[in-house]
């Protein structure tokens, strides 16, 4: 079992399940390589997972293993998986991966037939974003009614982070959707909904997530969401 793939349920759900690996196999946070979408970016490209793969073909140094450890793994482009599948199905033997994703909707079969699946349950369908009765508003509404809304569906889901983890994962299944991958959109309204007005609020996601890992005030992060 050197390739894992954890997948579904929140955000927090996968890392602790991540932590659980890492303690397992040893591994010194020096020898575990991370690679994620960097600032702005709503993909993970190529050349990116060829530089993984280059530090993933080193001896650990302070561990048993090198752990390359691939979040956001449903952004990877079709080209960036396809330089990945050699290194899954012939991995050093020294090494581990584990790749982390909300869905494995826009993974490619073959990715996922090369790894251990753990799937982490899913998000419940009746989330206070499918309650919302027009998600067009919350994407290309008014600022004001935006931000309305999103404070609303946070309040029912509990807290700020969990209403955006929700939010991130239906976000990309619409687009995937959009695009005849996976099971959304589920409506015609969901499919006429602006693939560019959605990437700029998952650009905005980014940038939040950032906010909330520095304390920033939930409210203040749920706002640079939508403005």
């Amino acid at each position: 079992m050197q390739s894992i793939i954890i997948s579904g349920g929140y955000p927090d759900d996968r890392q602790t399940k991540i932590s659980q690996y890492l303690n397992l196999w040893g591994i010194n946070s020096f020898d575990c390589i991370v690679l994620k979408p960097g600032d702005e970016q709503l993909s993970i490209g190529i050349g990116e997972v060829k530089n993984m793969i280059r530090s993933l073909n080193r001896t650990p140094q302070f561990s048993q293993f090198s752990v390359a450890l691939i979040r956001n793994a449903d952004l990877l482009t079709t080209e960036a998986q396809n330089a990945l599948l050699k290194t899954l199905e012939e991995p050093p033997p020294h090494a581990r991966i584990i790749i982390e994703c909300g869905s494995t909707d826009a993974l490619l079969s073959t990715i996922r037939s090369r790894c251990f699946d753990v799937a982490l349950p899913k998000l419940s369908r009746n989330s206070p974003l499918t309650e919302i009765d027009n998600l067009t508003e919350l994407i290309s509404g008014s600022t004001g009614k935006k931000l309305t809304l999103a404070e609303s569906a946070a309040a029912k889901q509990g807290n700020v982070p969990d209403f955006i983890a929700n939010l991130t994962i239906t976000l990309h299944a619409i687009l995937l959707g959009q695009q005849g991958i996976g099971d959304y959109p589920k409506t015609e309204t969901d499919i006429n909904l602006s693939s560019g007005k959605i990437r700029k609020i998952l650009e905005n996601i980014i940038r939040t997530n950032r906010y909330l890992e520095a304390n920033i005030n939930p409210k203040t992060a749920l706002d640079s969401v939508f403005i």
